[in-house]
């Protein structure tokens, strides 16, 4: 018996000496926040806080809804436009602010694979890379990436995002500049079916690419047939939707790498295809040559060509 105690004292010493030896636990890691605590833990994020709507405050606190992607500017970007935000509406604030949130969790790996996302309000954003920059939309800077929460991910940026209007507004906004330019791509979207008017001014439509003729190349059409064109509204609507292509917004570097190797057919939205090429730098539609890139809108991107691009009927 006095034996079997001394072994059991024995190995008691030796797993006590052996326990002494060991590393202590790691602390568990903590459970993640929601995006709106970690937004007010850090302190720089109080005025997208103070104008959030009640359903999209609550939606961002629940550790259980979404997943989000929030493009959060800081209280420095809201202080560049500290003199608009009295003039907006409530329901203007509720569209600039929705423009900064992405459903489902895309990180910033995601967000320049796709190059485009919809936002809450179905507005298109848009992911470039410039250099070692992130941008969204091309003009805010992603400052701080990838920070995980438990209902999702946030994007520090540095500037507001604003409303980009659809394909349409920006259409009529440059037909009405100073330096007025298709100002007859819109008479005659307005003299066009107006399934052209209403598919290109939905937000939620798309997302399409337009290849836009300037005035100039209205112009060069041969006499008479612009105004043969307005005259006969299907065949004008044939040809306008010559110029929309529904395969998504492609960017010019998109474009770019599409037809690097060799040109490539695209269907448009009148079911003609168009073909795309690159030829001594330049990018050739049929024979028109895109002379001005990557014009953003909400549903898509409009490039510019020097042409107009007619259907073979």
């Amino acid at each position: 018996m006095k034996k079997l105690t001394t072994i059991v004292m024995i190995l008691a010493l030796v797993a006590a000496l052996a326990a002494c030896g060991q590393e202590p636990a790691p602390d568990p890691e903590p459970e993640p926040q929601s995006i709106a605590a970690i937004a007010a833990d850090a302190g720089v994020f109080e005025t997208l806080l103070s104008i959030l709507p009640e359903d999209l405050a609550t939606a961002l606190s629940d550790d259980d809804a979404g997943p989000f992607t929030v493009f959060a500017p800081t209280d420095d970007a809201f202080a560049a436009i500290a003199s608009v935000l009295p003039t907006l509406s409530e329901a203007d604030v509720r569209e600039v602010l929705e423009l900064h949130v992405v459903a489902g969790a895309v990180s910033s790996t995601d967000a320049i694979a796709a190059v485009s996302a919809r936002s809450l309000g179905a507005e298109l954003l848009y992911f470039i890379v410039d250099g070692d920059d992130l941008l969204i939309d091309g003009v805010a800077r992603v400052e701080s990436a990838d920070i995980e929460a438990s209902n999702g991910v946030i994007h520090v940026i540095d500037t507001v995002l604003l409303p980009k209007g659809t394909i349409v507004d920006v259409a009529v906004e440059a037909a009405t500049a100073d330096d007025e330019e298709f100002t007859v791509l819109v008479d005659a979207v307005l003299a066009a079916d107006t399934t052209v008017f209403d598919t290109l001014a939905d937000v939620a439509a798309g997302p399409f690419t337009v290849f836009a003729p300037t005035d100039a190349a209205f112009a060069a059409l041969p006499d008479g047939a612009l105004q043969g064109l307005l005259d006969d509204q299907e065949a004008l609507t044939n040809v306008l939707l010559y110029h929309v292509t529904g395969a998504g917004a492609l960017l010019a570097s998109q474009v770019v790498g599409l037809v690097a190797d060799a040109p490539v057919d695209v269907t448009m939205l009148n079911g003609g295809d168009v073909t795309v090429a690159l030829e001594n730098g330049a990018v050739k539609v049929n024979d028109a040559t895109v002379v001005v890139t990557d014009i953003l809108t909400a549903n898509g991107v409009i490039h510019v060509i020097d042409s107009v691009l007619l259907p073979s009927d």
